[in-house]
């Protein structure tokens, strides 16, 4: 096997600049010692399987400045930490070994601002804080691996994938780099690919995920149910415990609104999605999970579905400060409008990195297409009623779906991330609080042992990943790793 990859050069001083702003003459002078050249990959495929071997145990340059680091990191201050933090991670770098695709700022300085955060803000004790960020390095080496062996093979064998995509064969990857900053199942996370034909220019973009892709095939996909009501869908690859999807940009020149119809034809797209949740149940569709392309919403990452339709039901996309419609600087949906419809002091705020959602929701307001008095917004006016064959589409959808294993949301997101930073003990009987008052309120009857839920708890702290929940359908069972949580009550009277 092949892997196509570039030599590339590690200008550290550059990354550390963009991480914590202008550094001290001294230590950029360190780190500036510190560039050096990655030595290109052997391609041959029993010598690539060599750095399946690499493990944090070999990394002992690493470990001793990593020891030497955590004795002193309670005097410093933030900027100093992270900048330390910086050091040592260009001093241990090559020694990671990883694959030369991988080898980016990119990656470089989300390793450097996850193992800062760790140090800033978990309340461990720093020995157990060694272990986390020991754990941390360990994953990224591990998975990094794989997932280059996944790809790096599929785009050699995988004709199917080469023209779902359009990929040329010919194409080499170029370059490799984490996408999102929270991680799950020992430190896995979606990836973006970069394809070139001359090994310069990036000729084609598309997005790994660690996880099966089914519910978004089924959902946004060619010939997924938002294909028969003409909404927004992109290419999806599954293969099962892993997949690909099309990469969606949000720029200014693709998605800059000239008139009030373009709105509202915009927001009605949100209306009919939403509308279309509600029949399958569909959720955790916030800012996060919407990308803005081409003038159009599309959905990523709907994988989580919930059990039953209860009162407490929402899709997350159309109320709420973090509604999926609703957009803000550092997300994915943001969209740009134009002086037809804005005055330029208005322009002026819908463009300032620190505006609020708020903002844009009285733009909205103003231009006469959302009401903010009622809690159904005006984009719902504009969604028809499905005719019966529309209605057959998605009971065929919910069968499909009733087949497949979703995420379930038992904790926001937000609030697993702030346990797993607490005192071991303290965020776990949190969690476990959480975890029974969240199987109840979806009709669960919880079945764990404490023990086994603390193991698995304890095991996702020391990753530093964010605890993640699934549910099964065609079983009525709710899962936390290997671990059964709760059957859905079948007599909720008795």
């Amino acid at each position: 096997m092949s892997i196509n990859i570039i030599n590339t050069e590690l200008k550290v001083p550059t990354l550390l600049n963009n991480t914590i702003g202008a550094s001290s003459s001294k230590k950029s002078k360190k780190i500036n010692d510190l560039k050096h050249s990655i030595g290109t990959l052997k391609s041959s495929f029993s010598e690539f399987w060599t750095f399946r071997k690499i493990s944090i145990r070999s990394c002992k340059s690493f470990k001793n400045n990593l020891d030497a680091l955590l004795k002193k990191s309670p005097g410093y201050k933030r900027n100093q930490l992270f900048e330390e933090v910086d050091l040592l991670i260009a001093k241990s770098w090559n020694e990671f070994n990883l694959p030369d695709c991988f080898n980016n700022l990119f990656n470089y300085q989300f390793i450097v601002n996850k193992i800062a955060k760790i140090l800033l803000d978990h309340q461990q004790p720093l020995e157990f804080k060694k272990q986390i960020i020991e754990n941390v390095i360990a994953n990224y080496i591990s998975f990094f691996n794989i997932a280059v062996e996944q790809i790096q093979t599929d785009l050699k064998e995988d004709h199917r994938l080469l023209e779902t995509f359009e990929i040329d064969p010919t194409m080499k990857t170029i370059n490799i780099r984490v996408l999102g900053d929270e991680t799950h199942n020992q430190g896995k996370n979606p990836l973006l690919i970069e394809l070139s034909s001359n090994g310069k220019t990036i000729d084609k973009t598309i997005v790994y995920k660690p996880r099966s892709m089914i519910t978004e095939k089924l959902i946004c996909g060619p010939e997924g149910v938002f294909d028969a009501f003409h909404l927004p869908i992109y290419k999806i690859y599954d293969k099962k415990n892993y997949g690909y999807c099309e990469w969606l940009e949000n720029n200014e020149e693709e998605n800059r609104f000239e008139s009030l119809e373009e709105i509202e034809l915009y927001l009605n797209e949100f209306g009919l999605m939403d509308k279309i949740a509600g029949f399958l149940g569909l959720s955790d569709l916030h800012q996060g999970n919407v990308i803005t392309s081409k003038k159009r919403p599309s959905l990523i990452d709907t994988e989580v579905l919930v059990p039953a339709i209860t009162e407490a039901y929402t899709s997350g996309l159309v109320n709420g400060v973090t509604a999926g419609f609703v957009f803000e600087y550092n997300t994915h949906n943001r969209i740009w409008i134009t002086d037809n419809l804005l005055n330029k002091q208005q322009i002026k705020t819908l463009n300032d990195p620190m505006m609020c959602c708020l903002d844009i929701l009285t733009i909205f307001e103003n231009l006469g297409v959302l009401d903010k008095t009622i809690k159904k917004f005006k984009i719902h006016e504009g969604v028809r009623e499905f005719e019966k064959n529309e209605i057959d589409i998605i009971h065929e959808t919910q069968k499909a779906l009733s087949d497949c294993r979703h995420r379930l949301i038992l904790q926001g997101t937000t609030q697993l991330t702030l346990l797993i930073q607490e005192d071991l003990h303290k965020g776990f009987n949190d969690f476990y609080k959480n975890i029974i008052t969240g199987l109840k309120e979806w009709g669960f009857i919880p079945e764990f042992e404490k023990e086994e839920l603390f193991k698995l708890f304890e095991q996702d702290v020391k990753n530093n990943d964010v605890p993640v929940f699934y549910f099964e359908p065609s079983t009525g069972v709710s899962y936390y790793g290997p671990l059964l949580l709760g059957k859905i009550n079948t007599n909720p009277q008795k």
